[in-house]
């Protein structure tokens, strides 16, 4: 069995406002990309989609709790990245975090993405965006092909 492409999802959680977010704001934000997730999922079913979003309790708690720095949370985001074979940045707001992970990725010679400000995927049109993200897929498997030659 062929192994699934996994692609990073990046997107904003403390966004513009740093270490100083408030909870309800990451909670939001983790609400956004999750659903997102929802749609990528159904629309690209064969890749593996991860999120810090979809896994961030653990991480919250030690955040508010002062427990954990957001550049640990940077650390472990790209040590992460490092297992995926792409990148999709989803760019709604301003947010270092996303700025950093990108940067990280392009470094390690992983295929990006970046989109614009679709802060849902169901209300932005679908066709460009399912468009982008298709052509960006066949350009990881290109690179994955590469790889294995």
């Amino acid at each position: 069995m062929e192994k699934a492409i996994k692609i990073y999802y990046a997107t904003p959680i403390t966004g513009a406002w740093g270490d100083d977010a408030p909870k309800a704001y990451v909670e939001r934000n983790c609400g956004k990309a999750v659903k997102n997730l929802v749609l990528l999922r159904q629309w690209f079913p064969d890749v593996e989609w991860y999120s810090p979003a979809e896994n961030d309790t653990l991480v919250q708690v030690l955040f508010f709790a002062k427990k954990l720095s957001r550049e640990d949370i940077l650390w472990a985001d790209c040590e992460i990245i490092k297992t995926c074979d792409g990148l999709l940045a989803n760019c709604w707001e301003t947010s270092d975090g996303v700025e950093k992970e990108v940067a990280f990725a392009s470094e390690i010679k992983k295929p990006t993405l970046i989109l614009g400000s679709y802060a849902d995927f169901d209300v932005a049109d679908g066709r460009i965006t399912m468009k982008q993200i298709e052509d960006f897929i066949c350009i990881i498997e290109k690179a994955i092909e590469k790889e294995d030659l």
